[in-house]
């Protein structure tokens, strides 16, 4: 089972991988700067360490909005697509996608033609995580959860509180989710549909998530 793992530059995707599999030999490099540390996707094959007959392929990929302008949300975009183009089976399922999002970062860009739940599909298997929750800001952090709830509406939002049980208990939600039916293929699809948004409005930045989510609109 594929299970991707999107989301801007920083927001904890290794971070993520590094936790759901304390077993891994090969292990994903973690960035502690503003830059992003993964240039490229990677798959980590991973098993539940309470369960071992439990097993997914986590997908690392590069992180959006990163500070190196030389690496534009449409290059990161493209690798992703690419990677996506190089696998063998592309009727096989993706079971799942996690976005991951820091919530220590300020408020939600709204969206006015995404915020609107009747106009967005809601993927069965497409879960937002927050991230880098802290004790000591945790009126704030649950301020900020209380306005995405409010802002995405039609997706599931829950929380990853850095511990192997938080990581699996987000992936068991994901890739148990009844009724997504995805191929790599139909995947790819999707997000070469948004890749030229990313062109068009380079300068202003558009947030993947609206735009991965509007792709579902009814």
């Amino acid at each position: 089972m594929l299970c991707l793992l999107l989301g801007e530059t920083g927001a904890g995707k290794s971070t993520f991988i590094d936790k759901a599999g304390p077993q891994l030999h090969r292990r994903p490099k973690i960035g502690h700067d503003l830059g992003s540390c993964t240039t490229s996707v990677a798959e980590f094959k991973i098993q539940n360490p309470k369960n071992p007959k439990s097993c997914v392929v986590l997908v690392d990929t590069p992180g959006f909005n990163d500070s190196d302008p030389l690496k534009g949300d449409d290059e990161q975009l493209k690798a992703i697509i690419d990677w996506l183009k190089g696998k063998s089976q592309p009727d096989a399922k993706i079971a799942g996608v996690i976005y991951l999002h820091d919530i220590s970062q300020a408020r939600v860009i709204q969206c006015p033609t995404v915020m609107n739940a009747n106009l967005v599909s809601r993927p069965p298997g497409v879960l937002f995580a927050t991230t880098k929750w802290s004790k000591h800001r945790l009126q704030q952090d649950e301020s900020r959860e209380r306005e995405l709830k409010d802002a995405f509406a039609y997706v599931q939002l829950d929380r990853f509180e850095n511990t192997v049980d938080s990581a699996w208990k987000l992936i068991d939600a994901v890739v148990s989710s009844p009724g997504w039916n995805v191929t790599l293929l139909e995947f790819q699809t999707k997000l070469e549909a948004i890749r030229p948004q990313f062109k068009r409005e380079e300068k202003r930045k558009p947030k993947f998530f609206h735009l991965f989510m509007r792709s579902w609109a009814k």
